[in-house]
């Protein structure tokens, strides 16, 4: 991230991972993720992302805040994915994708 010029402030960074190449990064931007980031953050770290950027938008220091509140302990856990489909096309039934979550929970 420093080879592109961010050091500071809050940033979404996409990366896919492939058997052949490993990790890869795909896209950087210099703002929150969408959807349940920040409440995902917030639950797993105790981070509100939101006032994370805001304040590193208006020249505060945010680190020392950071580092207490990852030093405390979080009991919750959580883990995101996505699926990523090798073609483009029209999802017609969901029925397959409501089964392999039942599996894996």
């Amino acid at each position: 991230v420093k080879a592109l010029g961010l050091t500071t402030g809050v940033l979404d960074i996409d990366v896919r991972y492939s058997d052949s190449l490993g990790p890869r990064i795909i896209e950087v931007n210099p703002r929150m993720g969408g959807g349940s980031v920040e409440s995902m953050h917030e639950l797993a770290h105790g981070i509100a992302l939101t006032q994370i950027g805001l304040k590193t938008f208006l020249g505060v220091d945010v680190s020392e805040d950071i580092a207490s509140r990852l030093e405390q302990n979080h009991s919750e856990c959580l883990e995101a994915g996505w699926v990523m489909s090798p073609h483009s096309g029209v999802v017609q039934n969901m029925s397959l994708f409501a089964q392999s979550l039942k599996l894996a929970f």
